[in-house]
Parts: structure tokens; C-alpha cells; sequence
């Protein structure tokens, strides 16, 4: 009720409430209407993003008034809260993040488009749907012998078995197409290189150590400079065998989502047992 008594024109300041008295007794022009509704749209955003949240449709009105379209807004919101972010720090900048993420905007109704996911990575993957998360799925290892033996006579195939497990998330643009995100757990590809490197490193200051007891002059400094080029090999090698492998699940993941979105592409993949079996029809075909 004091809202109310706040809010009558009687409490406006100085001669506002007369001229809101005038204006409620005549027609507004167009020009007029759109300045007062786009000034009422701004206090009404500038009250929700003060708030600890905002609303997707206050979002939508925020973007209509800075230019962004609906379905272009509709889109990035998919995106982002399908796809999760990659982590940044020291880490995962030299070796891996805990996740790599991967994402791509697929034509088509959402339970076709994660039927194509489905059936590539079981398929092509050799992996088993784990559990169902909302909008998605994560993924594991399938360890049936076939599906092993499978994987191993498909060459290229299965790079994501490395992977501890790997989610996927459809989202609808809004504009009849889906953002399909997939990422695969690559912790255990960074712990496994920090190991290495602890390892390297604690070798070479043993080699240090003994390298500044045993000898002297020259000698000693020989010594030195052969453990420190020794360990700088060796963090090089693990750095790059480290990146390498995560580079095959990062170009895997890319894989999956193009054959998501065409999945033409599927019966292109020129595994072990396609080229051995090409080769056999041609050795008939010639006889």
C-alpha cells in the first residue's frame, strides 16, 4: 500500500505529476510510444541485471536493445550453456586441460541429431551411453571383446577410449538447428605428464648433485650442462608426446561433430578393415 501511495502522481517530483495528469487525457504519437517503451525496457533491465541473476526473456529484450536479434541470442545462449568451458592455467597450457570441448551448430530436429551422435560414437568410437544428463549424455569406454577387437582393426578409430569419458549436450538454436557440444575428460593425460616430469626433474638434480660432489673445473661443468640438456630433453618429450595425444582426441572430437552433421561422411572413414576389404574386391574384380 505505501508502494501504491509512492507511486501516485501526487508524490512525483516538481511538475511531472501534472504533466503524466495531461498526458493520461491524449493520444500519444507513434515516436513517443517507442521513446517511452524503450526507456521502460532499460529500467526494467537495469533492475534485473543488478539482481543476482536475469531472466532469458530479460535477456532477450537487453539484446533486442543493443541490436542483437532473437535468434542470434537464442543461439549463443545454446552454445554457451551446452558447451562447457576448457580450463585455463599453466597446466593446461603446456599439457592439457582437464576437458577438451568441442561445438557445432547441426541442421535438424534434436532427437535425430543426438541419434547420429549416438549411433557414430557406438559405432565408430566403441563407446557405451553411461548415464543421461539433461540435455545430453556422458559416455565410457565400451570393454566388450568385440567392440575391443573392433576398435583395434579400425586403425584410426576409438582415439576416445584414451579419454576417461566424454559428454555430449544438444541444445536448439532456435532457428531449427542444434549446437552439439562433446568433450572428452583429458585429466589423466596431464597428471600422467606432470608425473614424467617429476620424474625428469628429480633425475636430473640427482644427476646435478652427484655431477657438483664427484668433480671439479671443467669437468664439473661438462657434467652440469649434460643434465641440464638431458632433462630439457626429456620435459620436451614428454610435452610433445602429451600434446600429441591430446591433439588426436581434439581432431577425434571434431571428427565426430562433422559426421554428426553429415553423416554422409560416416562410410568415408578408411579404416583398417575398409582398406582390406577394398583391396580384396579389386584383387577379384581383376580375376
Amino acid at each position: 500500500m505505501d508502494y501504491e501511495r509512492a507511486a501516485t502522481p501526487d508524490r512525483l517530483p516538481g511538475d511531472l505529476a501534472g504533466r503524466l495528469q495531461d498526458a493520461a487525457d491524449r493520444t500519444l504519437d507513434l515516436a513517443t510510444v517507442d521513446r517511452v517503451l524503450h526507456r521502460a525496457v532499460q529500467l526494467q533491465a537495469e533492475g534485473e541485471v543488478a539482481a543476482p541473476g536475469m531472466r532469458t526473456d530479460a535477456l532477450v529484450r537487453v539484446a533486442a536493445e543493443v541490436g542483437v536479434s532473437e535468434a542470434n541470442l537464442r543461439r549463443a545462449l545454446a552454445e554457451v550453456l551446452t558447451t562447457p568451458e576448457e580450463e585455463a592455467g599453466f597446466w593446461s597450457w603446456l599439457l592439457a586441460p582437464d576437458r577438451l570441448v568441442e561445438s557445432q551448430v547441426v541442421a535438424g530436429a534434436a532427437a535425430d541429431v543426438e541419434q547420429r551422435l549416438a549411433d557414430w560414437m557406438r559405432q565408430f568410437e566403441g563407446m557405451r551411453l553411461r548415464r543421461r544428463v539433461p540435455g545430453g549424455g556422458v559416455w565410457e569406454k565400451d570393454p566388450h571383446i568385440l567392440t575391443r577387437l573392433r576398435m583395434a582393426l579400425g586403425g584410426g578409430r576409438g582415439k576416445l577410449r584414451t579419454a576417461r569419458n566424454v559428454t555430449h549436450g544438444v541444445a536448439a538454436t532456435g532457428a531449427g538447428g542444434q549446437v552439439v557440444s562433446v568433450s572428452a575428460d583429458t585429466a589423466g593425460a596431464r597428471v600422467a605428464g606432470q608425473a614424467a616430469l617429476a620424474i625428469g626433474a628429480a633425475a636430473g638434480g640427482a644427476a646435478v648433485v652427484g655431477a657438483a660432489a664427484g668433480l671439479d673445473g671443467v669437468a664439473q661443468l661438462g657434467a652440469l650442462a649434460g643434465a641440464a640438456a638431458g632433462t630439457a630433453a626429456w620435459v620436451g618429450a614428454v610435452v610433445w608426446a602429451v600434446r600429441a595425444r591430446v591433439n588426436q582426441v581434439r581432431d577425434r572430437l571434431r571428427r565426430v561433430l562433422d559426421n554428426v552433421a553429415d553423416p554422409r561422411l560416416a562410410g568415408q572413414d578408411d579404416s583398417l578393415v575398409e582398406q582390406i576389404s577394398r583391396l580384396r574386391r579389386t584383387w577379384w574384380g581383376r580375376r
